[in-house]
């Protein structure tokens, strides 16, 4: 069978528009990021150096909408952060990319290997991820509410702990949470 190429739309003087999707998938220990054209994904793994993160991240989502630092967060240290469209934050700490927040904002084909993402229901992450803890949370006593984790998965918040409560977020490595 032979195949015919597909003419890709011109974007006369710019860019095409970028998606804010990530298009590869949330790690436990990093984010895989599609490669350009004719190549595979390439690992962004923890411990990379922040402007190589912030470069492999950009070529698929745009530039950073927004960088600062947190000046102490839980460990008292501070900690850089970079904001992309979608709802994707990285974090960073001495130069090196050390986590990765997913928010509601983020788009729910934004998924890890096994297919869990913003959106998913309770009932679903506990038949994707067999091990996984559900913590119910405790709000009223300044608590950050409910949650789940499972090695070596992704951990992340819940809006609520019922089987049909969904994903709001997802996160890996070191984070900050503010509020």
């Amino acid at each position: 069978m032979r195949r015919c190429p597909i003419p890709q739309r011109q974007w006369p003087g710019r860019r095409p528009p970028r998606r804010p999707y990530l298009a590869g998938h949330a790690a436990h220990d990093g984010l895989v990021i599609p490669g350009a054209v004719g190549q595979g994904p390439r690992k962004l793994a923890f411990g990379t150096p922040r402007a190589k993160a912030i470069e492999l991240v950009t070529s698929n989502l745009g530039p950073a909408i927004k960088t600062g630092v947190y000046p102490e967060c839980g460990d008292g240290k501070p900690l850089g952060y970079a904001d992309f469209r979608g709802g994707l934050q990285l974090s960073f700490s001495n130069a090196k990319f050390v986590g990765w927040t997913l928010d509601a904002k983020g788009d729910v084909r934004n998924r890890t290997a096994n297919g869990v993402g913003i959106g998913t229901t309770v009932a679903t992450l506990q038949k994707l991820v067999p091990d996984v803890f559900i913590d119910p949370g405790e709000q009223e006593n300044d608590g950050l509410g409910s949650g789940f984790q499972s090695a070596p998965w992704p951990s992340g918040w819940l809006d609520g702990a019922r089987s049909t409560s969904k994903i709001v977020s997802l996160f890996a490595g070191r984070t900050c949470i503010v509020g």
